[in-house]
């Protein structure tokens, strides 16, 4: 719309100043003009007169105009630019926060393969080493040993608890038996159907002795038999201790000989 008013306005001015101009060649090749001439001239100089103020008008207030559109036009590309920064802001928080997000979820993993390690660690410490494990061979065979000699003794003062026990019973009932007999022997000599009785009783208890000590004899056997057996196992089990101990010396060897090659192997760089 601007420009089409100020190429209005520009036509109107040159179409003036074209008639201007054709008058006064007129004028200046005739020297005599009209009345009618004269008016026209006069409208046309107040035309051009009036368009010239109003271009110079219409053109401040072109420049205005512009000035002010360039104003808005800057105030706008402010406004765009600090709407792109906002935008661009909130871009880098939303991004900042998947960061963190991400940090976070990668922290959390960092922390769960943290607790994996030191729990690996931890079973990898509990396990003892070679030296340990032959301490502590060492030191289970001492236990072992001072547990054996403790459980022979054991049984062996039961074995003579249970012995001196028998023998107690044995003897108190024979001193009860004794005094039986000599109480019935002195009245049993008053008569002579008594005397018959008390033979007859003390032939069952000889022959009740006699049971006992049998009894007794075959149960000497029994733990005469056992104990021969409980040697031959001791035996046994001593003799396979002795082949045990040579077998871990042995494997002791050739577990020092494996590390001195395995050292070895490892100074010339070939990898074990």
């Amino acid at each position: 719309e601007i420009s089409e008013k100020m190429e209005s306005l520009t036509e109107k001015i040159e179409l003036g100043s074209n008639k201007v101009a054709a008058l006064e060649k007129q004028n200046k090749e005739n020297l005599k003009i009209s009345d009618g001439e004269r008016a026209e001239l006069a409208s046309l100089m107040s035309e051009y007169d009036t368009a010239v103020k109003t271009k110079e008008s219409f053109t401040t207030e072109c420049k205005e105009k512009a000035k002010e559109y360039r104003e808005t036009i800057t105030e706008l590309q402010g406004r765009i630019e600090s709407l792109e920064e906002d935008k661009r802001s909130q871009q880098v928080r939303e991004q900042h926060e998947k960061d963190r997000a991400k940090l976070a979820k990668v922290r959390l993993q960092a922390a769960k393969k943290n607790y994996a390690i030191s729990a690996l660690r931890r079973q990898i410490e509990a396990i003892p080493s070679r030296v340990e494990l032959i301490q502590y061979q060492k030191r289970f065979e001492e236990l072992h040993l001072q547990t054996g000699q403790v459980h022979t003794e054991a049984k062996q003062f039961y074995a003579l608890f249970n012995n001196l026990s028998d023998t107690k019973s044995y003897l108190e009932k024979h001193l009860v038996r004794l005094n039986s007999i000599n109480e019935n022997f002195i009245r049993s000599m008053s008569d002579i159907e008594t005397g018959y009785i008390f033979l007859q009783q003390f032939e069952q208890i000889v022959e009740g002795a006699k049971q006992s000590r049998g009894g007794i004899e075959v149960r000497r056997k029994e733990a005469k038999k056992h104990r021969d057996s409980v040697n031959d196992e001791y035996l046994s089990l001593v003799e396979e201790g002795r082949r045990y101990a040579g077998v871990v010396a042995r494997f002791q060897e050739e577990c020092d000989k494996t590390e001195s090659l395995v050292k070895q192997a490892r100074e010339l760089g070939i990898e074990c």
